[in-house]
C-alpha cells in the first residue's frame, strides 16, 4: 500500500512535465544504447534499455531484461546494442514512409538497399554507446574467445553496419542518455536523467 501510495504521489507531482519537442535541435534520429551486468538478485540478469531521440526529445525507448545471463559487462551491452539496432532499423522505415528519411543520418556511401521491389537509399542510423569493448566486437566481424559464446542472434548488428544501415559510435557515460533506464536513481541523478530526456516543466 505505501508502494502505491509512493506512486499516487510521484504522479501528482509531475502533472506539469511533459516531453518538449523543439524544431531548432538535432533533425537527426540518435539513438542511446546501455545497459546494467548481472542485476537480477535471483538470476542474474542483466537489464537493458534504448532510448531514440528526435528534435530534441525521446520518440521511442524500452527497459527490460535480457533474455539470458551475460557473462561480462562487455557482453550485456552488446546484447543491448542488438535490440537497439532492431529498433533503429523499425524507426527508420517509419520515418522513411512518412516522408521524414532526412532524419536518418547521412552515409559517405549512400548504399542502395533492395527491400522487396523497392529501392531505397539508405543512410545509417546512428547508436551510440558508452562501452568500447562492445562497440569494438560491433564493429568487428571476426569470431574471438571473446565473442564466439555469444549467441548469434546478437550478431545481427555486425551484418547492419556491413551494409551501411548502422552506425554506432562512443559517447561518454555522463552523456548516456538511456543510464536512467537500467537502474534505480537517487534524486539528483533522475533529475538530470529528465532533462536530458528533454522533459520540462
Amino acid at each position: 500500500m505505501s508502494s502505491l501510495r509512493h506512486i499516487l504521489k510521484y504522479l501528482r507531482s509531475t502533472t506539469d512535465r511533459g516531453i518538449t519537442f523543439k524544431g531548432n535541435e538535432q533533425q537527426e534520429l540518435i539513438g542511446y544504447s546501455d545497459s546494467d551486468f548481472a542485476s537480477g538478485r535471483t538470476d542474474r540478469i542483466s537489464i537493458l534499455g534504448h532510448v531514440f531521440m528526435l528534435a530534441g526529445g525521446p520518440v521511442s525507448w524500452m527497459s527490460k531484461k535480457q533474455k539470458s545471463v551475460a557473462t561480462s559487462t562487455m557482453d550485456a551491452e552488446y546484447m543491448a546494442m542488438c535490440s537497439a539496432a532492431k529498433q533503429s532499423q523499425w524507426l527508420a522505415l517509419v520515418l522513411r514512409e512518412i516522408g521524414l528519411a532526412s532524419a536518418i543520418g547521412e552515409s559517405k556511401f549512400k548504399p542502395t538497399i533492395k527491400e522487396g521491389t523497392r529501392f531505397l537509399i539508405g543512410s545509417p542510423t546512428l547508436v551510440r554507446g558508452d562501452n568500447q569493448a562492445a562497440l569494438t566486437l560491433a564493429r568487428d566481424a571476426q569470431i574471438t574467445d571473446r565473442s564466439k559464446h555469444i549467441d548469434v542472434a546478437y550478431h545481427y548488428q555486425r551484418d547492419l553496419i556491413k551494409r551501411g544501415r548502422l552506425q554506432v559510435e562512443f559517447i561518454g557515460t555522463s552523456d548516456m542518455i538511456a543510464d536512467g533506464l537500467t537502474k534505480p536513481l537517487t534524486k539528483g541523478p533522475f533529475e538530470r536523467f529528465l532533462r536530458l530526456l528533454g522533459m520540462t516543466h
